[in-house]
């Protein structure tokens, strides 16, 4: 809609005046003045439709950098559980302790809530109730440092 020095509007291709539209010239400026406002108002509900958007993809960002790193972890403790099971010999309370402290040190740097979870009968096969590496000290030693590290947010 444009408006020349006469104070008549192209309206679809159409010279119109407010004559023509059957109304004075006053209710018409009030129109423009109304359409002018209704426009600002959409020119701002669209600029924050588009940030709202921007801040959306932000966070399906950061949540795919946490399940990358979330991932980095858990083959990193995955490496770890291994080589504990394939070693002859049992971890001692400071190896667990160590352990405990790692986990935590690496849960520390998440951004999300996590749970974590581990078996109370041994943490792995080796481990485990009837096995010549089955300690139930040295697994409560490990169970009791995550405890005593772990920050607890409710």
């Amino acid at each position: 809609m444009g408006e020349d020095t006469h104070g008549r509007i192209r309206l679809h291709g159409l010279d119109v005046s407010p004559r023509d539209l059957g109304i004075s010239k006053v209710n018409y400026d009030v129109m423009q003045l109304d359409l002018k406002a209704k426009l600002t108002y959409m020119e701002e509900k669209m600029k924050e439709r588009d940030e709202t958007m921007a801040s959306l993809q932000s966070q399906v960002m950061d949540r795919d950098v946490i399940m990358e790193r979330l991932q980095s972890k858990v083959e990193k403790l995955t490496q770890f559980v291994i080589l504990n099971q394939t070693s002859e010999s049992s971890v001692n309370l400071d190896e667990n302790q160590k352990f405990a402290a790692f986990i935590v040190d690496e849960v520390n740097k998440m951004l999300s809530k996590i749970c974590i979870c581990l078996p109370q009968n041994g943490i792995s096969a080796l481990d485990a109730p009837g096995q010549f590496s089955y300690d139930p000290e040295t697994t409560g030693a490990l169970i009791a440092e995550l405890e005593r590290l772990v920050v607890l947010l409710y």
